[in-house]
């Protein structure tokens, strides 16, 4: 009751009937936040937080010889995206870096498959970079369909993204 009560009051819904989209929606500026802002203050300072719980992760893996992967998944609004756009994952992949843990980012291996699939080969940066941003402006409608092969959502795998996840992470 209390959970509910204080969903309804956070995101100002009186019938609780639009709480999701409205988390949802709240999420998409955030992530946008993240995306163009990347140096903003208030940004980083929630970073800092953030990174000061995934360095408790990392000693207490650490301690219990156990390796880190992390695991960076995308928002489907970053697919359509050129890489130096990609502020959330350098964030992640510069601690992980510092703290030799394995990085993993899915926005990269799936913008990738993507534009293999297109021109059926291997690719180089610059490729990705291109492709992505042509059919983002030209027929995201691609975009979304590749994702929607991979996601139930704006973030969540379906069994064929858990599928390629373990791909990834088996040799770990």
């Amino acid at each position: 009751f209390f959970k509910d009560m204080y969903n309804r009051v956070r995101f100002r819904d009186i019938t609780g009937e639009n709480i999701t989209e409205k988390a949802q929606a709240q999420i998409y500026d955030l992530v946008e936040y993240m995306i163009n802002d990347p140096n903003n203050p208030e940004l980083l300072e929630a970073w800092d937080m953030a990174l000061e719980w995934i360095q408790k992760m990392a000693d207490a893996a650490r301690e219990e010889n156990i390796p880190l992967i992390i695991l960076f998944t995308p928002f489907d609004l970053q697919f359509g995206l050129e890489s130096k756009r990609a502020n959330p994952q350098r964030f992640l992949r510069t601690f992980a870096k510092k703290e030799g843990a394995y990085y993993i980012d899915l926005l990269e291996i799936l913008q990738t498959k993507y534009v293999e699939s297109v021109l059926e080969g291997e690719v180089t940066a610059e490729d990705v970079d291109r492709i992505i941003i042509e059919t983002n402006r030209d027929n995201p409608d691609l975009l979304r369909a590749f994702l929607d092969a991979h996601f139930l959502d704006y973030s969540h795998l379906n069994p064929e993204g858990h599928r390629l996840t373990e791909s990834l992470l088996r040799p770990y």
